[in-house]
């Protein structure tokens, strides 16, 4: 019995030995870790807040960062062991952009009112009438002689040859007489000149 007391106190005392151990290497571990330096506070901070870092004061234990934000000027407090943020105050406001006032026009000398005179009245100008555009059709020679050279032949009387309106456009229907073919009509629009179609008798 003696002997299994003295192996119990023996295991008891070895863990607790090995635990105070582990602490004291745990707390040299974070004892001894390096405090930021101020390039690196800078940097964080402006990571973290994406502003620019004018300013770094190192105190006892913590930097102020002084930044310039787009809403204002602040000061941000950095813990140097841990880089922790710890307080954070704006001590500017950004000043809102004026807004430029357009100044009104001032009325020339030429328009002010006279005392005692009503303003002349401005007659409104007459408006100028736009001339009617008049279209121009070819004559019936010259469709005649489009016929000709569509389809070989000869055009006997001008007086012969008709117009037709189709869809609001104007044509010329030329007969055209031929010895050793088919008689034809050919359709010529009557503005341009086009032949839009050929025609023979049966």
């Amino acid at each position: 019995m003696g002997r299994t007391r003295i192996k119990k106190f023996v295991f008891g005392a070895a863990i607790i030995v090995i635990l105070v151990i582990g602490a004291w290497q745990l707390t040299k571990t974070f004892t001894s870790a390096e405090p930021l330096s101020e390039a690196e506070a800078t940097s964080k901070a402006e990571e973290l807040y994406k502003g620019k870092v004018v300013n770094v004061k190192n105190k006892s234990r913590a930097y102020e960062v002084t930044m310039e934000l787009e809403s204002g000027t602040y000061i941000v407090e950095m813990d140097r062991d841990t880089g922790e943020i710890g307080r954070v105050s704006r001590i500017k406001e950004k000043a809102a952009k004026e807004e430029e006032q357009e100044t009104p026009q001032q009325p020339s000398e030429n328009t002010k009112d006279s005392p005692g005179k009503k303003p002349a009245k401005q007659e409104p100008k007459p408006q100028e009438e736009t001339p009617a555009q008049t279209v121009t059709f070819i004559t019936k020679e010259e469709a005649a002689q489009i016929a000709i050279k569509t389809i070989n032949g000869e055009v006997d009387d001008m007086e012969d040859i008709e117009t037709e309106e189709l869809g609001g456009v104007t044509y010329y229907l030329v007969d055209v007489e031929r010895e050793e073919a088919e008689d034809g009509t050919v359709r010529i629009n009557a503005i341009t000149g086009e032949v839009t179609g050929v025609f023979y008798d049966d």
